[in-house]
């Protein structure tokens, strides 16, 4: 009976000792960066989009055992275009300007999971059923989940950014890759 007790309490103590770890390593007060992200666009957006493209930059402060953070920057979106034969009111291309705060976690070492919630500005422009040009301006709520792992000032995170507008979303998967300072 004792041995199959110290086989549960080994993966807990190791458990126990990693979490402590890994908030030793990560000791700075302030955080800021800048990052570049790629990805493509989902949900709503996905028939009238085909990529969407970012710059970001973010402060953080240290809360407990992360970060709470600032984040702001401007997300491109590019549509298929008319080359394409792709109809005309499906031609979309536009910007959005996300502002967020979250929190940052570093579960272990280098890895981390971030969620973030804030308001956005977006300016849309595509094409209506007549193929005339329409443009569209507003402000919605965005949120943005992510996973990433930091390598000194290095990191790289996968992100799943929600957009909401009249209408519908603007939802993209991107790969962000980022500097800290």
């Amino acid at each position: 009976m004792k041995p199959r007790l110290y086989y549960l309490l080994i993966p807990i103590l190791l458990g126990i000792s990693n979490s402590a770890n890994a908030q030793k390593y990560n000791t700075k007060f302030f955080s800021g960066g800048l990052g570049i992200e790629a990805g493509l666009p989902s949900g709503s957006a996905e028939t009238m989009m085909t990529g969407a493209f970012g710059l970001d930059a973010h402060f953080g402060f240290r809360a407990g055992p992360g970060f709470i953070t600032l984040i702001g920057g401007i997300v491109g979106y590019s549509g298929p275009g008319y080359d394409k034969g792709v109809d005309p009111s499906k031609d979309f291309n536009g910007a959005i300007i996300p502002v967020r705060v979250g929190y940052k976690y570093f579960i272990v070492r280098h890895l981390y999971v971030m969620a973030d919630i804030g308001l956005q500005r977006h300016f849309l422009t595509h094409n209506d059923a007549n193929g005339t040009r329409v443009n569209d301006m507003g402000t919605g709520l965005t949120y943005c989940p992510s996973i990433g792992v930091q390598f000194g000032v290095f990191e790289i995170a996968f992100k799943y950014e929600v957009n909401q507008v009249a209408g519908g979303n603007i939802n993209d998967a991107a790969i962000r890759l980022g500097f800290d300072f």
